[in-house]
């Protein structure tokens, strides 16, 4: 385990020999792709509209924290029955 560990950090390091404008872009298109995906789902979700405001500031103003905080919303029932106690029963 700790020869994979060594051969990541060896690699994939922020440091100037390592990085170039292509990583950057592509860093940026990644993360940009999350948070426009995690927006549609807050803004797809049943929420009341100050809510949906109030998770897109989160998510948008606190980029990582938001995006881990708002997961277990975004999780389905079907894929993660352990979040199913957070939502309220359908009847």
């Amino acid at each position: 385990m700790g020869e994979i560990f060594d051969l990541l950090s060896r690699h994939f390091t922020l440091e100037s020999a390592n990085t170039n404008m292509q990583t950057l872009t592509c860093a940026v298109v990644i993360w940009m792709t999350v948070v426009i995906c995690t927006v549609t789902s807050i803004w797809s979700r049943p929420f009341s509209f100050s809510a949906k405001v109030c998770w897109a500031i989160i998510v948008l103003f606190i980029p990582l924290l938001g995006v881990l905080c708002y997961l277990p919303f975004a999780a389905s029932g079907e894929l993660f029955p352990v979040t199913g106690f957070w939502r309220p029963t359908k009847r």
